[in-house]
Parts: structure tokens; C-alpha cells; sequence
């Protein structure tokens, strides 16, 4: 055998590429190729991590081998990571409301949004706006029909839940007689 640098092949064999027989030139093109070796493909199968997923590359699974990209490039794929959020949220937000008032209450946003203007954006007990709250006004509705009453601010919303507890109501108003008359005694 005889590498590429020395010149043809003098083996019997007929002329494969540049001067050599077949089995010469890819010795000589092995030898070659050990500074700069070309990129091994891995034959598909099973991956390395997970031998039950579908091999994605470089011998692991999907989720294995973005682990991996993220771990090469934190920087890149928080930006990314970023830019999705940015994106995904305004739906997100939109859909967990939708979601939501119709699990609770079974009303859309459409109807919340109809009660309000209904209401005039206040509070249906204190007439407080709902600019001023830090929440949206909180949906009232009645526990033992579940029918929607209205819209109301949340501590009104907390003193009705009370208010209706009959049992509670009616500790709460002796516990206020009792103290009224210490204070007139």
C-alpha cells in the first residue's frame, strides 16, 4: 500500500481514484481524514438516555437533546424562552379568565363584561369604582342556586358570604347587642 503523497499505486489491481487501487485509497484517505474527522453519524436506534423514545440526535431523545442545546447556549434560549412567554401570555391570561368565570360561575367574559357596563363599573353594595380596587369586582351569585346575583368589591363580597350564614349572622348581632349595652351601662 501506498499513500496518496507517494505517488500511484503499484498494487495489480485496476485503478480506483488518483492513481491507487481501492483498498489503497481508502487507506490513504483514512490517514488523511484522523486530523480533520468528519462528523460521525450515529446510526438510528434507540438513544442512549432513554432507549423507550425516539432517538432525535447526537444519541439522545427530544427532550434529552434540547436539555443539552440549553445547556450549550443558556443565553440564546432564554431570549427565545422570553419572546414565547411574551407572546403566549396575553392568550394565556384570556384563556384562564374565559376558563374560569365559566367553571365558577358559567358566565363568558362577554356577560361579566355586560354586567359591568350594566352596573356602570361599581361596586353593586358600595357603588366603589373599580378603578380604584386592586381586583377586578368579584362575581356574586347565590350559593345554594348558583344563579348570578352581580358584580361586587371584594370585602363587600367577603361581608355577604358572612351575612348569609345565618348561624354566624346571628352570633355576630348579639355579640354586637352585648357590647352596646357595656358601653351604655
Amino acid at each position: 500500500m501506498v499513500s496518496m503523497k507517494s505517488g500511484p499505486c503499484l498494487c495489480a489491481t485496476e485503478p480506483y481514484c488518483k492513481g491507487l487501487c481501492k483498498r489503497c485509497y481508502r487507506a490513504a484517505g483514512y490517514k488523511e481524514r484522523t486530523k480533520n474527522k468528519p462528523r460521525v453519524r450515529r446510526a438510528p436506534g434507540p438513544p442512549d438516555c432513554h432507549p423507550d423514545r425516539k432517538h432525535m440526535a447526537r444519541g439522545l431523545c427530544a427532550p434529552c437533546y434540547q436539555r443539552f442545546q440549553k445547556q450549550r447556549d443558556p443565553e440564546r434560549y432564554r431570549e427565545i424562552e422570553r419572546r414565547q412567554r411574551a407572546k403566549r401570555l396575553p392568550r394565556s391570561r384570556a384563556a384562564i379568565r374565559r376558563w374560569s368565570l365559566w367553571q365558577k360561575f358559567r358566565i363568558t367574559p362577554e356577560q361579566f363584561d355586560a354586567m359591568l357596563v350594566e352596573q356602570r363599573g361599581v361596586c353593586a353594595l358600595c357603588d366603589r369604582p373599580e378603578r380604584t380596587l386592586a381586583k377586578r369586582l368579584a362575581v356574586d351569585h347565590d350559593h345554594a342556586t348558583s344563579v348570578v346575583r352581580g358584580l361586587l368589591c371584594g370585602p363587600c363580597n367577603v361581608v355577604l358570604g358572612y351575612i348569609e350564614n345565618e348561624r354566624w349572622f346571628a352570633r355576630a348581632s348579639a355579640y354586637l347587642a352585648r357590647h352596646k349595652a357595656r358601653g351604655a351601662a
